[in-house]
This record gives structure tokens, C-alpha cells and sequence, in this order.
């Protein structure tokens, strides 16, 4: 729908591309799967568990500025907990069908980000590791699988959340949450505390918040909005906050593995967009393997929900491996030629071997838009819908941060 991140908004257009992509109507299907708890799970399990991690996260004078669950929300905790649960229950309205259907199965958020890695890994076993800003009653999951079941060893409680602590830092940097994260961990890079943040410790396999402590360290911090990013003060706070990340990532990834003794690991959650943690789990003297959902952020529980759905019915895993993320839209060429003709590009030219033409560019130092195939699924740009150039060329990635991406320079 051309809306980046399309907050709130149900997915009709997938929806409509994947039942016909299956040659089939919505009245056909026999179960439609969500990835996220019910209303009455919510109530029954969940009303504790949110109000406490709203008083947690309260900064001085009993305010609440951030987000939950994807809600942003600002005030008294106690009024923006309200306002969380009048959203989630408006949430069920906007779903683009009756949410009272006897077909729709509710799956707990992190049980889909879990079995949408798991279920379609090359793994036969393997250790599992979720976490995200939090979902439903917790922000994360510890779990391991094992053949046909998934079995949950620790849950990481909200008021812990590894994403929210990667946002409320994002927000603090002068970035947007939930699509700044990667501007931060990109920053790191230029910064040299390479210490864990000191209001995060380690206790029973998850790193623990001291919220308390937290929103007084921040406090003291002044760091420059984003139009000033590589101030000193900027770059040490995001190198901080991604070495907690990546400590935190080692030390669940530990904790698994001395718990099942299994070298294989599965990652998801909207965390393990993160490549730089994901990376120093697989350096890890014990991790042998290492699957990330590809589709690791909210947006993958759809995949995972149907997955523990169909699980849940026949008993066996549904036999495929997500070895490529090619599931998108394709256009045949005579669609891309009417496309061109109505954005009235005046000049074009087709060629028989344009791998050869696009090489030849390459060398001179044009940069490529690359356009075939099937589009990828998530939001990793993975040779389908992606921009070529050539990194032998002085400033290569400056001219494109400037001319075609339009972002900072220093990323």
C-alpha cells in the first residue's frame, strides 16, 4: 500500500495477493490464523503484566512517554494502560474479518515468532531465541525445538524488553521508533564504549532492566537530535546500547545451550533484525548453526501463527525449508513496459543480455536500479528489489546516501 510500516492498518492487499496466488476464495479457507492473543487471554493473563510494566517504565513525576506493543502512548501509566487495552480490543474491529469467525485461531505472539523460524529452519532440533518490544503477555521467548514441538523454557517478561530498551534509545537519539533502530546500530559503529549499558545485568538466562536506574542514567544524558548524530555523547550511548544487545543475545544463546546441549539456533523477533548480535551468537564457541527468520519482525507471526495452526492439526511440521524469501508479486515484461509508459519515462531500451549491459555500467560507476523476479518478503532488499553499484568507486556509498537514498552520510 506504498505506507511505510502501515501502522494499524489491516492487510488486505496480502491477503487478496495470497488467496489468489493459491487460487482460492476467502469462503475456502478452513482456518485463519493470528498472530496474537486473544482479547480474553489478554484480560485474563495479561492485565498485571502490563500495568506493572507501565509503572516500571514511568519516568519522573509518574509520566509514560514511548511505546507499547507498537501503541504509542504518552501520560500517567495507569491512564495509557487503559488506552492499550481500548486499542487492542479496536484492533479486532480492523482486522478484515469477524475476529468471532469459529475458523480464526488466536496464537500468542511470541509462539508465532517462534514457530516462524523454527518450523521452516533445516533444523531437527534446535534452540529458539525471540525478542521484540513485546507482544501479548511477555517480549521475548527462550525455547527449543524439537522435531514436530516447540517447548518454552523461559519467557522474557515485558518489563525487560530488549526492543523497547533499543527504541526508548532510538527516540532518545532523535530517531523515529521503529524504523530508526538500523540508524542506531549503524552508529555504534563510530563510537568507542564497548560496555555493557550500566543499568542492564544478567540473571537466569535473559538480561534483566532496572528501570529505575535507567530513566536516571538517561536523564543525566544530553545527546543531539539526529541532525547532529556523530556527537560524541551519540555515538558511545549507541555503542553501548549494541554491545547490551549483543551481550544479551550471547548470554540467552548460553543459557540454551547449557539447558539442551543443542549447537543449532533459531532467531526471530524484531531484535534479531539486528546482524550485529546475530553475528556474535554464531561466533559463540557454542553455536555450530545458526537460521534467522527472515521475516523476523511483527510482520512474520502471520507466517509463524499459520504455521503453529497447521502443526497443531496434523502433528508433522508443513515439510519445506524458507531457504529464499522470493515470495512476492512478479511482473511479466509487458507489464513493466506499461508501467514505464505511464510514469512516461520518454526513453527506453530493452536488451537480450542486460546482465552484460549492467555489468559494463557497473564498471563505469552508474548506479542500478535491479528489478526481477518475484519481490522479497520482509525488509531486506536481497538482489530483486535492490540498487547496484560499484564499491571500487571513490565515495560510491556517499553519492548514494546523497542522490538516491536521501539519507545520512555517515550511514
Amino acid at each position: 500500500n506504498r505506507i511505510k510500516h502501515s501502522p494499524c492498518l489491516p492487510p488486505n492487499k496480502s491477503i487478496d495477493y495470497c488467496l489468489k496466488q493459491g487460487g482460492v476464495g476467502f469462503n475456502d479457507l478452513d482456518y485463519i490464523a493470528v498472530g496474537f492473543d486473544s482479547f480474553r487471554n489478554v484480560l485474563s493473563s495479561d492485565l498485571l503484566g502490563k500495568a506493572i510494566t507501565l509503572f516500571s517504565r514511568a519516568r519522573i513525576g509518574g509520566l509514560f512517554v514511548g511505546d507499547l506493543d507498537g501503541v504509542k502512548v504518552s501520560g500517567s501509566p495507569m491512564i495509557m494502560f487503559f488506552k492499550y487495552l481500548i486499542d487492542y480490543y479496536q484492533g479486532l474491529f480492523r482486522l478484515p474479518f469477524d475476529y468471532k469467525d469459529k475458523r480464526v485461531k488466536f496464537v500468542r505472539h511470541h509462539t508465532s515468532h517462534c514457530a516462524s523460524a523454527y518450523f521452516v529452519s533445516p533444523f531437527d532440533y534446535a534452540c529458539i531465541i525471540s525478542a521484540d518490544g513485546g507482544g501479548g503477555q511477555e517480549a521475548g521467548m527462550l525455547a527449543v525445538g524439537e522435531e514436530d514441538k516447540i517447548t518454552v523454557l523461559r519467557t522474557i517478561p515485558s518489563v525487560h524488553s530488549l526492543g523497547y530498551l533499543y527504541s526508548t534509545i532510538t527516540k532518545l537519539l532523535g530517531f523515529e521508533m521503529h524504523d530508526g533502530e538500523g540508524k542506531v546500530m549503524g552508529l555504534s559503529a563510530y563510537g568507542n564504549n564497548n560496555r555493557v549499558l550500566p543499568f542492564v545485568g544478567f540473571k537466569d538466562g535473559i538480561a534483566v532492566i532496572n528501570h529505575h536506574k535507567m530513566n536516571s542514567y538517561l536523564e543525566k544524558i544530553k545527546p543531539q537530535l539526529s541532525s547532529h548524530p556523530l556527537d560524541k555523547v551519540n555515538v558511545n550511548l549507541a555503542s553501548s546500547l549494541q554491545k547490551t544487545i549483543e551481550e544479551a543475545y550471547v548470554y540467552m544463546a548460553e543459557y540454551l545451550y547449557k539447558k539442551t546441549g543443542i549447537k543449532n539456533f533459531c532467531l526471530t523477533g524484531g531484535v534479531s533484525l539486528n546482524c550485529l548480535a546475530n553475528t556474535q551468537v554464531l561466533k559463540s564457541g557454542f553455536v555450530d548453526d545458526v537460521f534467522v527468520q527472515p521475516l523476523s519482525s511483527d510482520a512474520g507471526t502471520s507466517l509463524g501463527a499459520a504455521l503453529q495452526v497447521y502443526v497443531d492439526l496434523y502433528g508433522k511440521r508443513p515439510g519445506f525449508v524458507m531457504d529464499h524469501v522470493y515470495l512476492g508479486p512478479e511482473f511479466s515484461g509487458g507489464e513493466i513496459e506499461k508501467a514505464i509508459k505511464k510514469a512516461e519515462i520518454s526513453y527506453y531500451k530493452k536488451y537480450k543480455n542486460i546482465e552484460r549491459v549492467t555489468a559494463h555500467l557497473l564498471a563505469k560507476g552508474h548506479i542500478i536500479g535491479w528489478f526481477q523476479g518475484r519481490m522479497e518478503a520482509g525488509p531486506r532488499a536481497l538482489g530483486n528489489r535492490s540498487i547496484l553499484a560499484n564499491p571500487s568507486v571513490f565515495k560510491m556509498k556517499d553519492i548514494i546516501n546523497s542522490r538516491v537514498k536521501n539519507r545520512e552520510p555517515w550511514r
